[in-house]
């Protein structure tokens, strides 16, 4: 009997920008100290598609003078025969979940973000706040 390899065969991705909340109270400078925080979310799992939420939030440690919030979502489809290489859909959910991070990484959903991130911090003559494209979660956690 053949062994079940299982692992998720995407054929197509679509990511779209969800929301943008930015306040900056004091438009001279940005606070000392911002703390960065990244989370994903499996919002949907079917035989055909995965749906993943990336959400940062920037924010400063001191005042609720100055935070930002961007999220996007990335729905990836998949191959016809995918769900074959699992035992039952709470199995493939189980992978997907475990998984988000490579996912999301591969198809550069964290680039998307930083860029977007950079571009609202860097308006009126403002240094950008440049983060790193791949953000480890239990790094974030620590």
């Amino acid at each position: 009997m053949k062994e079940r390899k299982e692992k998720l065969l995407i054929n197509r991705v679509s990511v779209f920008l969800e929301e943008i909340r930015f306040i900056s109270k004091d438009d001279s400078s940005l606070p000392q100290e911002l703390q960065v925080s990244q989370q994903l979310e499996l919002v949907d799992c079917s035989e055909k598609c995965v749906v993943i939420r990336m959400k940062r939030t920037i924010s400063s440690n001191q005042t609720d003078d100055y935070s930002l919030f961007v999220s996007s979502v990335g729905k990836f489809y998949l191959e016809e025969n995918n769900y074959e290489l699992f035992k039952n859909l709470d199995a493939m959910r189980e992978y997907a979940t475990n998984k988000m991070g490579f996912i999301v990484d591969k198809v550069q959903m964290g680039a998307v973000l930083t860029q977007l991130i950079a571009n609202i911090t860097g308006i009126f003559g403002r240094s950008p706040i440049i983060l790193p494209p791949i953000i480890n979660e239990d790094v974030m956690k620590e």
